[in-house]
């Protein structure tokens, strides 16, 4: 069950939207800003023309509590989002990254899960240090087909295995360390290419959501799914 806040009123002022994630969750893989899904979910139902303003910090390459190169949301948080909680207005936290930390700790899906928890405890001490309501919404991990330099399907096939497995501990034990669970892995075509267990460049591409040229960072009709799914999230927690 939800934690049970004063619903926002129905001007966008009453809720703060923080996203803190890789490059997907910063919306790479677009034609254009517009198509990213942040930008489209302002279009859709029951969120359209309601000004709902999001503060993206989400950064390309960012793992979790492993450094890949890009930094992590455990270091990069205390800067980065906690400065922009609001005591004035309900934080809403949407956070995913999966794909960096599992290439960066060896397929260490344990070890991720448990990182995770303790990124969600410091944003609530964070959140209460400073007299601000947080909401905190956890997605699970859409599939990654790309492999880094010199490495081939069995690559893919380990992380993508890690990753399944990472969303499966979430949809068990997210209400530990988050108030809502956005499964995006669910939402089709995502939920039959996790059945199919089929992680080659073919099945990538006969998706429709990703090129051959890049099989991590969907493009625009990916952002449109992911969009859809937010948006009837985001109108459970806030009076619209």
């Amino acid at each position: 069950m939800l934690r049970r806040y004063p619903r926002a009123p129905i001007a966008s002022a009453g809720m703060k939207i923080i996203v803190h994630a890789n490059s997907i969750g910063f919306g790479a893989g677009t034609t254009s800003t517009s198509k990213r899904w942040s930008a489209v979910m302002n279009t859709l139902q029951p969120l359209a023309g309601k000004g709902l303003t999001i503060s993206n910090v989400s950064v390309a390459g960012m793992g979790i509590a492993t450094n890949s190169g890009a930094g992590t949301m455990m270091a990069t948080a205390p800067t980065s989002v906690d400065p922009l909680l609001d005591p004035t207005r309900l934080n809403v936290l949407m956070i995913h990254e999966f794909i960096n930390e599992l290439k960066g700790n060896n397929f260490n899906a344990t070890a991720a899960m448990s990182s995770w928890a303790t990124y969600c405890a410091a944003r609530r001490t964070a959140a209460a240090t400073a007299g601000a309501k947080l909401f905190i919404i956890t997605m699970t991990t859409t599939p990654a087909g790309e492999a880094p330099s010199g490495q081939g399907q069995a690559w893919v096939n380990s992380r993508m295995a890690s990753i399944a497995d990472c969303n499966e501990r979430m949809r068990k034990g997210y209400r530990a360390y988050a108030d809502m669970l956005i499964d995006i892995a669910a939402a089709e075509p995502f939920r039959s290419m996790y059945v199919a267990n089929d992680w080659t460049p073919a099945a990538f591409v006969a998706s429709g959501l990703w090129g051959a040229e890049d099989l991590t960072h969907f493009g625009d009709s990916g952002h449109a799914i992911k969009a859809a799914v937010i948006a009837r999230a985001i109108s459970r927690i806030r009076r619209i």
